[in-house]
């Protein structure tokens, strides 16, 4: 495996809080005295959290729309009986 690879491969362990304590404690010492790679540490956090918040959004608009669909249509009309009958107790 590619230099780089391994390096991302450890930012990611860091980041998501896997693989082993010490070899985590190490990768954090050594971002400390290399500023490359706590420059890269912190590329990558902005990488996966633009990723996580896009994923997110996705869900978000995949579940208006299923439920625009649901509670507009008159095909789903017993459905939405259904659902209105457990929600007015």
């Amino acid at each position: 495996m590619r230099t780089s690879l391994i390096e991302t491969r450890r930012i990611e362990e860091l980041l998501t809080g896997q693989g082993d304590a010490k070899e985590q404690l190490l990768f954090q010492a050594e971002s400390l005295i290399n500023p490359d790679l706590a420059h890269k540490i912190v590329h990558q956090e902005h990488a996966v959290d633009t990723i996580r918040r896009y994923g997110r959004e996705l869900l978000r608009s995949e579940i208006a729309e299923a439920q625009h669909e649901l509670f507009s249509q008159k095909k789903h009309r017993s459905f939405q009986q259904l659902i209105g009958k457990i929600f007015k107790k």
